[in-house]
């Protein structure tokens, strides 16, 4: 079998990267999703979210994504359907 990575199946951001966009964090509104991590723990701290228009530079896809935001996260994912939508990934692949 071959083995594929792991997708997300919605986007995060970390703080870090939404400050670098010039936004405050906490100054988006608040998400009442609860997250929880592959390995089955809950996010702690108070989840929020933005919409976000993201483009591929080589192709010029766009895609809008709700992206959610929490200071536990520290690795920034985009889901599949987003690299899907951006033509990152090929979607016959999965």
């Amino acid at each position: 079998t071959v083995e594929r990575p792991p997708f997300v199946l919605c986007s995060f951001l970390n703080f870090e990267t939404v400050r670098q966009m010039g936004i405050d964090p906490e100054s988006l509104e608040i998400s009442h999703v609860s997250i929880t991590g592959v390995n089955g723990k809950k996010l702690q701290s108070q989840t929020r979210k933005m919409h976000v228009k993201i483009v591929n530079s080589k192709n010029k896809a766009e895609s809008w994504e709700k992206v959610y935001v929490s200071p536990e996260i520290k690795v920034s994912l985009v889901s599949k359907d987003c690299l899907v939508r951006l033509r990152v990934i090929d979607p016959t692949q999965f």
